[in-house]
């Protein structure tokens, strides 16, 4: 075994080492190909993996042959591994916020201004750093737009773990839904008329507005079209109940305020419709109180 200890049997024991080590290296290859192979998969999921394998076995390779014949490199890769690996477990959340900043500029999907909600804390976007984004929450519920006085802080990192909902994605406005309740009895025909005519008065200032924005945003990214103008759906949600779901276009920013506005116009239409409906009752019964006197 006197090969093994010169230098000359040193290489032959790394050659026979890389021999070895390649063998094994086609051996997988051709394992799990071949197991790919027989998959009843989809074309292109089994030709990803394949090409998956193929990387893989390719930096397997390379850092085998490293291994096998750089002695001073091992020593160094070794000490730089253990140390990365110490680093790394103890910063971890840091790097993850560090790599949620570059996840959330790379894909641009919210900005500073705009409504967002994570893991159900909604708020407006006021600052975004390295590490996090604070928000200005608005609430309670999802149907609130009123700021509760909370400053909030999320990580980057609840950002590559959670879902992220962006409320203005028609850039200042958004398709807001207002739910009114009206009895099966009561004259619901009415009640629709008075409520998208109140929708029509209150969002008619801004709607050219509105219009232009949903036209750019429709040809940037190549959209259907989608219907614009206030629009009532009815619903039978128990015996005796009619809901009235209006779906109106409104500023971002401004939709508690906007709704208000809808829902007091179209209660004072009501309220007019009342009071004229009980003006004609009382003269009719007027009329017919004097008709029976001249007789």
């Amino acid at each position: 075994m006197f090969w093994l200890q010169s230098p000359d049997g040193q290489i032959s024991s790394k050659l026979i080492s890389t021999i070895v080590f390649v063998f094994f290296l086609f051996a997988l290859r051709f394992f799990l190909s071949s197991r790919l192979t027989l998959k009843n998969a989809n074309a292109d999921i089994r030709r990803r993996w394949l090409v998956f394998v193929r990387n893989m076995v390719v930096i397997i390779f390379i850092m085998g042959i490293a291994y096998i014949w750089f002695e001073q490199l091992r020593a160094i890769t070794t000490t730089v591994m253990v140390v990365g690996v110490a680093v790394v477990l103890a910063t971890r959340d840091f790097f993850l916020n560090i790599t949620g900043f570059f996840f959330r500029t790379g894909t641009n999907f919210f900005t500073t201004g705009e409504r967002i909600e994570v893991d159900n804390i909604r708020g407006d976007v006021i600052d975004q750093s390295l590490l996090g984004v604070t928000i200005l929450e608005v609430g309670p519920g999802k149907t609130s737009h009123i700021y509760t006085g909370k400053k909030i802080f999320i990580p980057n990192i609840k950002l590559l773990k959670s879902s992220v909902s962006k409320e203005a994605y028609l850039k200042d406005y958004v398709f807001h839904f207002i739910t009114v309740p009206v009895k099966s009895s009561d004259d619901w025909g009415s009640a629709q008329e008075f409520l998208l005519r109140a929708a029509k008065e209150t969002c008619q200032p801004y709607f050219d507005d509105f219009k232009s924005r949903t036209k750019e945003i429709v040809s940037k990214h190549s959209l259907s079209a989608p219907t614009i103008e206030p629009r009532i759906t009815v619903q039978l949600p128990e015996p005796g109940r009619i809901n009235l779901i209006l779906r109106v276009p409104l500023p971002a920013k401004k939709r508690g305020l906007y709704e208000q506005k809808i829902l007091q116009r179209y209660m004072q239409q009501i309220a007019d419709m009342r009071k004229e409906s009980e003006q004609r009752k009382s003269q009719a019964d007027l009329a017919e109180s004097g008709s029976k006197d001249d007789v």
